[in-house]
């Protein structure tokens, strides 16, 4: 099932909060590199991983990466409820400007909330543009940013730019699974072993970091979900294993930080008001699209 990136992103947060009571030792050593904001390396250069696999793992990083991803789904059954605030910097190093090139030239504000097994938001409050004259951030103040809602039976997109509300049906076979079906990995609910057969996974965290986070780096296995990222670093607060930071390289080579702030896990949401479906704001229409997906697999009828 496809949906788009934004909503894949937050399915990605919700998972990567992973309760990793494991030890630093066995990672994979990464090169050292400078971390930008929201964390993962500002120039590292994504890697292609659409087959062959980009690293290799000795017994021991092999065996550690298992003790985390293990420790991962055992916490991760725990979760009921999941929310937090977000800031995401956006890059672009075909950036006209080339003074600016190692800047954000999008810096976005906004929240992610969760409840299992399947329902969520994303939603972006503040827009800010880099001003290529002065070298300031500056806020987009005609524009809005991503809002999408899921309450396990459709996703619902606000376009603000064509003034309409986009409704994407979950087919029925896929309800109750949608946090685990969208295109990025490590998505809530997800088994170990799932993800080692999707993912090529291993441990990077530099030496500077490895007494205060855990760094996990993936790339995609098959051409399919590499058509949607390239790679994904996450960064774990080893203290209390939430998600302190994410890096996402898309495969136009741009990539986005976030950084996760007043994390609440299992405190109580409003269910049956947190996520309802959105009505349409006067003079915004409601589409409904259909995945192609939902298509393909409907049953035939009986002749």
């Amino acid at each position: 099932m496809k949906f788009a990136p934004p909503f894949a992103v937050f399915t990605l947060t919700f998972a990567i909060w992973c309760g990793l009571q494991v030890s630093a030792s066995g990672q994979q050593a990464a090169a050292p590199q400078p971390a930008g904001p929201g964390g993962a390396p500002v120039r590292s250069a994504p890697m292609s991983a659409a087959i062959g696999a980009p690293f290799q793992l000795n017994v021991q990083q092999q065996a550690y990466l298992d003790q985390v991803l293990s420790a991962w789904e055992q916490r991760t059954e725990k979760i009921k409820t999941f929310t937090c605030k977000f800031t995401r910097w956006n890059y672009d190093p075909a950036f006209a400007h080339p003074q600016f090139k190692d800047q954000p030239i999008v810096v976005n504000e906004g929240e992610i909330r969760y409840a299992t097994p399947d329902k969520g938001t994303f939603r972006v409050d503040r827009v800010q543009h880099l001003n290529p004259t002065t070298g300031q951030y500056e806020d987009a103040k005609d524009e809005q940013g991503e809002h999408w809602v899921c309450n396990g039976k459709s996703i619902w997109e606000h376009d603000y730019k064509n003034k309409q509300v986009i409704e994407r049906p979950i087919p029925p076979d896929l309800q109750g699974k949608s946090i685990r079906k969208t295109p990025l990995p490590f998505l809530f609910g997800s088994k170990a072993d799932d993800l080692k057969k999707r993912y090529f996974l291993r441990v990077v965290t530099p030496q500077d970091f490895a007494e205060k986070e855990i760094w996990l780096d993936a790339f995609p296995r098959g051409r399919a979900d590499s058509a949607n990222f390239q790679r994904a670093i996450l960064r774990l607060d080893r203290a209390t294993f939430h998600p302190a930071a994410m890096r996402i390289y898309d495969p136009a080579g741009a990539y986005k930080s976030y950084s996760f702030t007043k994390i609440a896990v299992n405190h109580p949401i409003d269910v049956a008001k947190a996520f309802l479906p959105p009505r349409p704001p006067f003079g915004w229409r409601r589409v409904v699209e259909t995945p192609p997906e939902a298509t393909a697999t409907r049953p035939t009828a009986p002749r």
